[in-house]
């Protein structure tokens, strides 16, 4: 059984029509109960502001949704919140609807056949504006800018076609801070001239001294509208772009999971990138263990792929903690550094490294 705490909050803010809360425990019945679809409409009523990638393939697995389901439920999230309702603009266009569902359809089929591309086989995914995504996606590639309006180039990025041939279903593009940021320090982070000012789900604007204020809502970017869409129910996925925090500042205001990959470990052609030593592309998720089959779907080569290392897998979900390391600093140290110059010597001194036992009981 798993437990979920109450979304009351969130969810009234952005689905209001949907039931309050879910059950508190989600057995097979209950996920039968919620995920069957009602009499006045063909979409399910799964709940997108909460469901994980993980919980979202057990109910394709034990044909209780379907792949088309599933993206009718996101569009329908999208197109009550993205331009209209709570104007989140996190999203700065989405694939026709036609074609989402007839690669829904196929993945469907393959499902029903026993062919599974992967563990993330038919779930959707939105990915930053800034990586390119060929024609028969049928999306632009703008990186918020008008200049780029139009823009469709000649074949994907590769991790596009990484994530497509294991599976996932490529949802839409995300707004992004314009150019990542490069075009002016003083651009608020999320704002382009293509998408607009990206919203925080959590803070909504407000209006005083008849000035609508949106700086409160402070979501964090360049990869803002990735986090957002994951946030909001737009997509239970998000692939963002980080040099020095587009990745991880966004994701954490969105109180998702995210992880940077070591630099060059996922290929960067086709991403519009600001430094080639910093930048990488990264994933964000509901939870861990979705996050760990996204990393995996970016750094594994297809075998499409020509010149690349072939592996099996480069993570494993741990049973338990045995063999962890953790470390930390004392704070202090980096708030005293532009002082003394001294953080190399100071954080070697005040490191603290712990291996977790195996042994649990220890920490109950």
């Amino acid at each position: 059984m798993k437990m979920f705490a109450p979304i009351r909050p969130l969810k009234n803010i952005l689905a209001p029509n949907i039931d309050p809360e879910l059950p508190k425990i989600f057995t097979y019945e209950s996920k039968r109960k919620l995920f069957t679809s009602s009499n006045d409409m063909s979409i399910p009523e799964f709940n997108p502001l909460v469901t994980t990638a993980w919980e979202l393939q057990e109910l394709l697995s034990g044909n209780i949704l379907t792949s088309v389901e599933i993206i009718k439920t996101y569009l329908t999230q999208i197109e009550q919140h993205n331009r209209r309702g709570r104007q989140l603009r996190a999203l700065i266009s989405v694939a026709p609807r036609h074609e989402l569902l007839k690669i829904a359809r196929q993945l469907d089929n393959e499902r029903a056949h026993g062919r599974l591309r992967g563990p993330l086989h038919g779930i959707p995914i939105v990915v930053k504006d800034n990586i390119m995504t060929d024609q028969s996606l049928g999306m632009d590639t703008t990186v918020g800018s008008y200049a780029f309006v139009g823009c469709v180039p000649k074949k994907n990025a590769t991790i596009i076609d990484r994530l497509t041939r294991k599976g996932m279903i490529i949802l839409g593009k995300a707004n992004l801070t314009e150019f990542c940021g490069l075009k002016t320090p003083l651009m608020p982070p999320g704002w382009s001239a293509v998408g607009g000012q990206t919203q925080s789900p959590y803070i909504a604007r407000h209006i005083a001294k008849k000035k609508l204020h949106w700086e409160l809502s402070a979501p964090g970017g360049s990869s803002t509208g990735s986090a957002v869409s994951v946030a909001a129910g737009f997509s239970t996925l998000g692939i963002g772009t980080d040099t020095i925090g587009s990745l991880i500042t966004p994701a954490n205001r969105a109180a998702l999971y995210a992880l940077k990959p070591t630099t060059g470990e996922i290929p960067m052609d086709g991403v519009f990138t600001l430094s080639k030593t910093f930048d990488t592309a990264g994933g964000m998720a509901k939870s861990a263990k979705d996050l760990v089959h996204l990393i995996d779907a970016l750094m594994l080569p297809s075998r499409h792929e020509h010149g690349t290392r072939t592996v099996s897998h480069y993570f494993k979900i741990k049973e338990d903690w045995g063999g962890l390391r953790i470390g930390f600093t004392e704070p202090t140290i980096w708030r005293s550094w532009m002082k003394s110059g001294r953080i190399n010597a100071d954080a070697e001194k005040f490191m603290v490294h712990f291996r977790i036992l195996s042994d649990q009981e220890r920490y109950c």
